[in-house]
């Protein structure tokens, strides 16, 4: 067991990076905190990551739970090892971020980002009776897990070569929405991966839920991506059903029917009303692979279009603020268990007393939920740098030694210094940039992000990073505009479909008298007319009157131009 892990630190799959030098001085980069919670194989802690300057941030150390030399330990150990060199190649804003994987005890530790938030699973729970937990949202949501599936699905390694990644494990508790709307998928730890067929799962062995298992994936046989689609699909059924797809059955009856694809339908009530949804998850859920969705993408797609036709988005502060609000409890009892953790951990670090008090602030001070919350970044740099900025004044504004004093008084030197200590400080570094790679199909299509034209696809650039939502649409001639919201705090990388808008009957050619009007017929002489009749009466206008209708013409200039003999 130790040879595999000990000896080497995990990076692209198939490949090692040795580390006998650099694990002691990683690991104590990371103070543990507390334990957040613990599976079949793994214990999830709380940490603190310690820097230079003062830095400090909460991350997350996956490790392996209680691993001894038996055999099934070191088949734990495969399957966490194959975990983190997955995890460090993946880099989506769907996707849980893995910052590094190092070694502790002979074991590897996954270190990862902390999310502050709570499970699809646990918000869905809270929301199902609530109003602003519409359809809409539900799709909204499953539309970010597939756009991160698809990105796992699709992933290569560095040579290029396919991993052939399936999640296997798709469900609502792997699913976390943080309080400022993010959504990200979790838990690689039993993905099946393309490294070389050295390690698949036993015959007759199980991994996953069982009430979002795909039929094939019961047979222990390969499987694929559409694998994951239909744990989508069974995710889509229970959000617009409002219920669990297998009810109260047991875990052998939910075999059984599966095995017989015996699938529960959706209630009649619904497929009437909403006829396209229904469609799009019995295709997600069909029993036999073929049937199904050939792609995570192609599903996503699908359920963009429906929002579409809907006219209705639902955008990453919408879904921040409705889990802010129900579930302010947790989120406060998350925060109480936090405080005096990091009250001990000050205790025992006297150099990090301002650390502490950073963190104190952010927790006594709860912002609306319409804004984003604090993600326990600690800005101690910030008071360092001041500091120095205070000193650089000060020195350029007092005399060297022996220089004659100044003439003003010297209590007019100090309050400058105090006053504007701040105007020295050094320029702050360059805004943090992250990469917007947006294709569409079809490609060519002008780009639009918050209203502002960025191009044409395919664009691949750089952006400032910020928190906030922003709008990217896509627009092309004889198609509809696909629009999503997205996040620039990370890398993005997306492809947009739109769809073509239906050819309309062609319009009815217009007269030839309205592209160019006629040669008008000279008025009749006045030996012509009969010297009794008025000249109003006269049947001179009936002439044109055939040439009035329209009673104008198209000009060369594409503007249209009133006949003066029709008006």
């Amino acid at each position: 067991m130790s040879d595999e892990v000990s000896n080497q630190r995990t990076g692209a799959a198939g490949a090692s990076i040795d580390t006998t030098e650099t694990d002691l001085d990683v690991q104590r980069k990371y103070q543990p905190l507390f334990e957040l919670g613990r599976g079949g194989a793994a214990v999830v802690r709380a940490a603190l990551a310690r820097g230079i300057g003062g830095f400090s941030k909460i991350v997350v150390l996956k490790t392996i739970r209680d691993a001894g030399a038996g055999g099934d330990d070191r088949e734990a150990v495969r399957t966490f090892v194959n975990e983190a060199r997955l995890s460090a190649r993946m880099n989506h804003p769907n996707v849980v971020q893995v910052y590094e994987v190092y070694r502790e005890n002979r074991l590897p530790v996954i270190v990862m980002e902390y999310l502050d938030g709570q499970s699809l699973s646990k918000f869905q729970g809270r929301a199902i009776d609530d109003p602003e937990y519409t359809v809409e949202m539900a799709v909204t949501i499953l539309c970010r897990v597939l756009a991160g599936l698809h990105y796992a699905h699709t992933l290569t390694d560095y040579d290029g070569s396919s991993l052939s990644i399936v999640h296997r494990d798709v469900s609502p508790q792997n699913v976390m929405i943080t309080y400022d709307g993010q959504v990200k998928l979790l838990d690689f730890g039993i993905a099946k991966l393309n490294t070389g067929g050295s390690h698949e799962t036993r015959t007759g062995v199980i991994k996953g839920k069982i009430g979002y298992m795909a039929p094939e994936q019961l047979e222990g046989g390969q499987i694929d991506c559409r694998a994951d689609v239909f744990a989508v699909g069974v995710m889509l059924w229970e959000a617009i059903s409002q219920q669990r797809l297998w009810g109260d059955r047991s875990e052998m009856e939910i075999v059984r029917s599966l095995a017989c694809a015996d699938i529960p339908p959706l209630s009649s009530r619904f497929v009437e009303r909403e006829e396209d949804l229904a469609r799009i998850c019995h295709k997600a859920m069909a029993p036999s692979p073929d049937e199904r969705y050939a792609s995570a993408a192609a599903f996503q797609a699908d359920l963009e279009q429906f929002l579409q036709r809907r006219g209705v988005a639902v955008n990453q502060h919408q879904i921040g603020e409705l889990i802010s609000r129900l579930c302010a409890d947790l989120r406060h009892e998350a925060q109480e268990r936090l405080r005096p953790e990091l009250a001990k951990f000050a205790a025992n670090s006297p150099d990090w007393d301002s650390t502490l008090q950073e963190f104190e602030r952010a927790l006594s001070v709860d912002p609306p939920p319409s804004r984003r919350r604090s993600r326990w970044l600690v800005p101690v740099l910030g008071t360092v740098v001041l500091g120095l900025g205070a000193a650089a004044y000060a020195a350029y504004v007092l005399p060297p030694p022996g220089a004659p004093a100044l003439a003003a008084p010297p209590p007019v030197l100090s309050a400058p210094v105090a006053e504007k200590a701040p105007e020295p400080a050094p320029q702050p570094e360059p805004a943090r940039q992250v990469r917007l790679r947006v294709d569409t199909t079809p490609a060519g299509a002008r780009l639009y992000l918050d209203g502002q034209l960025l191009g044409e696809a395919p664009i691949d650039r750089s952006i400032v990073a910020d928190t906030n939502p922003h709008e990217l649409a896509a627009r092309a001639t004889g198609h509809t505009d696909a629009v999503q919201v997205v996040s620039l705090e990370s890398d993005v990388i997306i492809s947009l479909s739109l769809t073509p808008i239906p050819a309309a009957a062609p319009a009815r050619a217009p007269a030839p008298s309205a592209r160019r009007p006629p040669p008008r017929k000279p008025a009749p002489s006045a030996a012509a007319r009969p010297s009794t009749e008025a000249p109003v009466a006269t049947p001179a206008p009936k002439a044109p009157a055939a040439s009035c209708t329209p009673p104008y013409y198209i000009g060369t200039d594409g503007l249209r131009h009133f006949r003066p003999e029709c008006l």
